[in-house]
């Protein structure tokens, strides 16, 4: 199989939570295969003050908690929140600082803003997949099998929702790299309603023209509503999720 590149990009999130290329996760009650989540995105507004129930806070807290953002700041960013404030990841703020590491499974880009708000993206590596090959169905998991790596799941997610979808995808030195299978294209959102919609852009690579697929969402309620897109494109060796 020809060697990947992997790229990590926030072309146009402007989250307050998480973006992740990933194989699995855990899918809320709420969830929709049609929808999409709320509080990121590339166009966000204030609005006026959320009331978060018991159940709502405990599941933003452990989504703060997995992005590593500690519990005296998990207090000011909800208190930030109930008041009809807008956290600095989601205003279009510049963040203070940048971090990156290999976590093993995958390679993640955080971005840290001045109130303590977050972003960030892991972008998972495909493994082997066993002799008798990967079965092109999301619950088997990211795999390189026959030339291509299939069960992909793009995934983004801020503090209250997420919105992904699963594909395949190959690299190739030739520059014909291509895409596949857009499917399970999802959104949940604790606080309000989603929607989403997406397709394959271009499923071969033209040229300098990456194959690629788009998932685009929209969010509403709470303090924040939100618009915005992610993808996957695929050029030559080199692999961008934004």
């Amino acid at each position: 199989m020809t060697p990947m590149q992997h790229r990590l990009r926030f072309t146009s999130l402007t989250a307050l939570g998480v973006a992740t290329l990933i194989l699995a996760g855990v899918v809320p009650a709420n969830a929709s295969t049609s929808s999409t989540p709320s509080f990121f995105g590339a166009s966000a507004a204030s609005a006026d003050a959320v009331t978060l129930t018991d159940e709502q806070r405990i599941a933003v807290q452990a989504t703060m908690s997995e992005g590593g953002i500690d519990a005296a700041t998990q207090d000011t960013l909800l208190a930030k929140l109930a008041s009809g404030g807008t956290l600095d990841a989601s205003s279009g703020a510049s963040p203070v600082s940048e971090e990156r590491e290999d976590t093993g499974g995958s390679e993640r880009t955080t971005k840290i803003y001045a109130d303590g708000s977050r972003q960030w993206i892991d972008l998972q590596k495909p493994t082997e997949a066993t002799a008798a090959g990967a079965e092109r169905s999301g619950l088997s998991g990211c795999s390189a099998s026959a030339g291509w790596n299939v069960n992909c799941k793009l995934e983004i997610r801020d503090i209250v929702s997420f919105a992904s979808f699963v594909i395949d995808y190959q690299t190739s030195s030739a520059g014909a790299a291509k895409v596949r299978d857009m499917r399970e294209k999802r959104c949940g959102n604790t606080v309000g309603s989603c929607t989403v919609t997406g397709e394959i852009k271009r499923a071969t690579q033209s040229g300098s023209a990456p194959a690629w697929a788009e998932l685009a969402y929209s969010a509403n309620g709470g303090p924040v509503v939100a618009n915005g897109s992610i993808g996957i494109r695929v050029t030559g060796t080199t692999v961008d999720a934004y």
